[in-house]
């Protein structure tokens, strides 16, 4: 017994020994200063590498990096930095420090720049056939970024980021390249550190809506100063490595990391101002015949009035106040090279430009509920472990508490705005001093009120293991949470006017949502040179598990002021819903390179979703690139002004699923006072299969000028089959609401041009110039035979309808939509808030 335990702990030793090797004594260090080689200007966040092993460092704040413990013997430093030439410095250590500085010459050319995203690996942009967007912090600095949403907006050709509503603390929506689907999220997919987030949004929960609109993001609780840079991938010939849900794109965003040194502290408080420019509403204009009319006017609006007369005043523009936006931000980073942490504290505070305050002198005395404020605190501490050269660990976690609230607004009959924009002046009375036409008058609906609180979390751990110089094993293991509480708050009374009579007594809704990610990601990467070629085979799995729980209280009829819980009211009510979605995958990459100037990829993934039915026994997503770079050969001479070019093109496939439960035939619970029962829910379809998108691209990249400037160019055309909507099915079955069937396909292309460059870099003067634009063309092709699909709603005053043959946004004009990305982007099915542009019978 004793032999055999002793035989474990030897064995135990040799691994311990395998992960964490003795360190050598005999080892130096490396440091420097890396700057600007025009201006001189020290760089901030340069990444150095030791080639051939698992060292490396970014710069700090002065340009100096610092690498520690290097064995000596020769070695090659792999300098990179956006919006820089890439570098290779060879180097040799000897007995002694190294002191080696540094010097990056500017390029716009994006070739050289290292990307992970679809990738599997970290490799550069030129050795891909698919278009890849990416964004650095750094270029950033200056900017006022208040939330995620402002780090997208314009920064990419082909992605729009648009507010749902325009109030304070409301997130912006993403298309990248218009609409996938005409049922689905077509959200993108959000990655944060390799894991799977949250990108849902709203006040919703239960009973409670939106306020007519206007909802928050789950990807603006994503603290902007803790991102080091962002990578987006355009549609499903870049995403196919994601599989399911990726037809709308992949958005992942990277965290920073700490750099060995003592500990680095940046402060930064800003403060602004917000205001609604006067002048873009027109004034509320009317007039009367009635000398009585005239003179209830005059005494409601403090003027004579003379009947005949134009009275112009604006209730709309009555509503704007200053608001102001605080943000405090305190970061601290450092390490050795054992460790390195990166920690980051910001707290927000913004009161919108919209409250109503100057209309307090109407309403007597009494307060309002309605008011546009966001609040957040926010932190990120980020660790990345070295035990040894061939281990690394790194750890990463994100929390964001927020608060924020909203009155009514957008298209809602009690949309605060719209009413006012509906008054007319002949209408005015003592106790409607705006004239609303009906529903309730303005200073009503701001004794309402919309608010949320939010807890976020995510957190990840990364393990790296370099076993030999040719094979990495990389996992990704993580969980992303967000808890929301909102209500809805109708007071007692709240029709202080006399002129609403919807629940006059008071309304409470509650609702709570609860969203949990998780996600496991294991890849293995197998590096191989022969001759020429080049070979990087990635093999991987991926699983990801979401969860959703709702849970709504409504209560109406408050037995008087004072009372603002559900269960002082008459009538209650009850909502629960719990979703869960699992989805699968393993996937597998091979590259081939060609004298560092041909690379062709070919790619593919299955995948398996709980989100289907019995038949559904998997989905394959192949795909396949090439890229050539001419510039790199050794035969390229230039050619005009073109000093840096690459060629490209890639074909691939991406999917979308179905809802949870929308494969399965399921029956509803009813509640009464005779007791419970059922009826018919949903009718089912167990042949339910995703939406496929198949999608070819071609373009170029070219550097101009000796790379002070970069002209990138796409086309691309996409064609989603098995296309979901919800169809109606005759009624005699039982089943009254319509069931999501695969009913047609929908077309798609696009061009995206992008030009980037320096025109003066020269001491303390650096101009650039940064130009994009896209074209995008939708379709419906076919509805498989259905009949025209309605859209827009319920809501009887809309009859609007999809055909074949017709785009989603006929009301511009032609009757295909050609939509620039400068446009309002289409989105008629997931109720956006955007004006419906279909076709109208």
């Amino acid at each position: 017994m004793t032999k055999t335990l002793f035989t474990k702990l030897k064995d135990m030793a040799l691994i311990l020994m395998l992960f964490f090797p003795v360190i050598s004594l005999a080892q130096q260090s490396i440091s420097g200063t890396i700057t600007d080689a025009d201006t001189g200007e020290p760089l901030l966040g340069v990444t150095v590498l030791v080639q051939g092993t698992n060292k490396g460092t970014v710069s700090d704040f002065d340009g100096n990096y610092l690498i520690q413990n290097v064995d000596s013997g020769d070695y090659v430093l792999d300098i990179s930095y956006t919006g820089y030439s890439k570098l290779s410095q060879s180097i040799s250590v000897g007995s002694s420090d190294l002191s080696q500085d540094l010097q990056l010459t500017f390029s716009a050319s994006e070739l050289d720049e290292i990307v992970v995203t679809g990738t599997g690996a970290p490799v550069a942009k030129k050795q891909l056939g698919n278009s890849i967007g990416s964004i650095s912090a750094a270029s950033l600095e200056q900017l006022p970024i208040n939330s995620f949403s402002d780090i997208l907006a314009g920064r990419e050709p082909g992605i729009v980021a648009f507010p749902s509503g325009g109030l304070t603390g409301e997130g912006a929506q993403i298309r990248i390249r218009g609409n996938a689907s005409l049922s689905q999220l077509n959200e993108p997919i959000v990655i944060v550190d390799g894991i799977r987030v949250d990108r849902g949004g709203g006040f919703g929960g239960g009973f409670v809506g939106s306020g007519g609109g206007g909802s928050s993001s789950r990807l603006d609780d994503i603290n902007p100063e803790s991102i080091e840079r962002v990578e987006i991938l355009k549609g499903a010939s870049a995403a196919t490595l994601f599989g399911t849900e990726a037809s709308n794109g992949v958005i992942q965003i990277f965290t920073k990391k700490g750099q060995i040194g003592a500990p680095k502290f940046n402060f930064k408080a800003t403060q602004g101002w917000t205001n609604f420019p006067k002048g873009k509403f027109q004034d509320n204009t009317g007039w009367t015949s009635s000398a009585s009319t005239a003179a209830r006017m005059s005494t409601v609006l403090g003027r004579s009035v003379q009947p005949y007369e134009l009275v112009r005043f604006n209730a709309t523009e009555d509503l704007f106040e200053t608001g102001l936006n605080n943000i405090v931000n305190l970061n601290v980073s450092g390490g050795s090279e054992f460790i390195t942490y990166f920690a980051s504290a910001r707290y927000q505070y913004s009161d919108g430009p919209v409250g109503g305050k100057e209309r307090q002198g109407y309403l007597e005395g009494q307060s309002t509920n309605a008011s546009d404020i966001n609040e957040m605190g926010q932190f990120n501490i980020n660790l990345n472990i070295n035990p040894s050269e061939k281990f690394n660990i790194r750890l990463t976690s994100g929390f964001t508490s927020r608060y924020q609230t909203t009155l009514q607004n957008n298209n809602n009959i009690y949309g605060t705005g719209s009413l006012a924009q509906f008054s007319k002046p002949e209408l005015v009375t003592e106790s409607n001093t705006t004239g609303v036409i009906a529903f309730a008058t303005v200073d009503e609906t701001l004794q309402l009120g919309y608010n949320t609180r939010i807890n976020h979390y995510n957190g990840s751990v990364g393990l790296n293991y370099y076993a030999t110089e040719w094979l990495k094993i990389d996992g990704t293991f993580g969980i992303d949470y967000s808890g929301q509480t909102s209500e809805d708050f109708w007071p007692f009374q709240w029709n202080i006017d006399g002129f609403s009579g919807s629940r006059p007594t008071g309304q409470l809704s509650v609702g709570t949502r609860d969203f949990v990610a998780k996600t496991a990601e294991v890849k293995i990467v197998m590096d191989n040179k022969i001759g020429s070629l080049t070979s990087n085979l990635i093999v991987g799995g991926q699983y990801v598990g979401q969860q959703e729980k709702v849970l709504g209280s409504q209560g109406t009829e408050f037995p008087g002021p004072g009372f603002e819980v559900v269960g002082a009211a008459a009538q209650q009510v009850n909502f629960e819903q719990f979703t869960e979605t699992i989805n699968v995958g393993a996937f597998v990459q091979e590259q081939i390179g060609y004298n560092d100037y041909l690379f062709l990829t070919l790619g593919a993934r299955f995948d398996a979703h709980s989100a289907f039915g019995s038949n559904f026994n998997g989905q394959f997503y192949p795909k396949i690139s090439l890229s050539y770079i001419p510039s790199d050969s050794s035969s390229w001479s230039g050619l005009g002004p073109i000093s840096s070019l690459q060629l490209r093109t890639a074909y691939g496939m991406a999917g979308l699923q179905p809802g949870a439960f929308d494969a399965f035939t399921s029956y509803l619970a009813l509640a009464s006072v005779n007791g419970a029962g059922i009826a018919p829910n949903n009718l089912g379809d167990p042949d339910l299969k995703p939406e496929i998108s198949k999608e070819f691209e071609i373009g170029f990249n070219a550097g101009l000028f000796n790379d002070k400037f970069n002209l990138e160019f796409t086309y691309w055309d996409r064609i989603t089959t098995d296309a979901l909507y919800a169809r109606q099915f005759p009624l005699s079955g039982g089943f009254r609401n319509q069931q999501l069937t695969n009913v047609g396909e929908l077309e798609a292309n696009g061009m995206e041009i992008n030009l980037s460059g320096n025109i003066i870099r020269k001491g303390d003067l650096t101009v650039n110039a940064y130009v994009n634009a896209a074209y995008l063309k939708e379709n419906v092709k076919s509805l498989g035979g259905a009949p025209p699909l309605k859209v827009g709603g319920s809501y009887p005053r809309y009859r609007n309808f999809l055909q074949e043959g017709f785009a989603p946004g006929a009301n511009f004009g032609a009757r295909l939509a050609d939509v620039s990305s400068g446009s309002l982007p289409i989105d008629i099915a997931n109720g956006d808030g955007l004006p419906d542009t279909n076709q109208q019978l």
